[in-house]
């Protein structure tokens, strides 16, 4: 069973929370490097989840999320700047955190690294920040893997507790979303992957994101997340 198109990562740099940390950092003696926060979360279906438990409904309907413990990592400058070992580096980075990574995750780390390193506002110092957020559907969790996982009691547990990526989308938003005209054949609806037809009318999120009509409402009364993106629907 595969999700793949669920699968995405973006990174970006990250002013320090602490401005007197980071002047203590530049100040040391020593080549400068990219520290890396990086935020991973799986997506799988239940543990008991059975195909046969709901025939009238499709499997992605039931995926649920994971969050791995957030992981810092070290990486000098020069070797994510250098051509010739940088996409190892980040790949033995990604490994090390039990994650199976696609080639663009790597891509998108290494871009961001090389924007960061040419902008004016990171010259001279000795700490780059960086954040990594990554989403990766998987059929189990990885062996090893630390799970961030609710302290929240039933007791405890009220409104504001309440995951709200499970939550459906309200009527009126649904009812709102843009219906437009595909002007040409070729691009996938992400939710049941068949090809929009021209001349085909499709039903765009507020992201921009495009689905079969069908298939958006069906996944927004159980989710509102955007299937791709996890824009948040009122």
């Amino acid at each position: 069973m595969e999700f793949d198109e669920y699968d995405c990562c973006q990174a970006w740099p990250c002013p320090s929370s602490h401005p007197e940390e980071e002047e203590d950092n530049e100040s040391s003696i020593g080549p400068a490097v990219f520290s890396i926060l990086t935020h991973v979360t799986f997506l799988h279906l239940p543990l008991d989840y059975n195909d046969s438990m709901e025939e009238d409904e499709p499997d992605f309907l039931h995926l649920v999320e994971s969050q791995m413990e957030d992981t810092k990592v070290e990486i000098e400058s020069h070797i994510l700047t250098d051509q010739t070992i940088s996409r190892r580096a980040v790949e033995d980075m990604l490994t090390s955190m039990h994650i199976s990574f696609k080639p663009f995750m790597v891509d998108e780390i290494l871009t961001c690294a090389s924007r960061m390193v040419t902008d004016t506002i990171y010259a001279n110092r000795k700490v780059l920040q960086m954040e990594v957020s990554i989403s990766l559907y998987v059929d189990e969790l990885p062996l090893g893997v630390s799970i961030v996982m609710s302290d929240t009691t039933d007791d405890e547990e009220d409104d504001d507790d309440l995951d709200t990526s499970m939550m459906p989308a309200s009527k009126s938003s649904v009812d709102k979303l843009e219906r437009v005209g595909i002007q040409e054949s070729g691009e996938l609806c992400a939710i049941c992957l068949e090809v929009f037809l021209h001349g085909f009318e499709a039903t765009r999120m507020p992201c921009s994101h495009l689905f079969h009509g069908g298939c958006i409402e069906q996944w927004l009364s159980k989710s509102n997340l955007c299937p791709l993106c996890r824009f948040q629907m009122s």
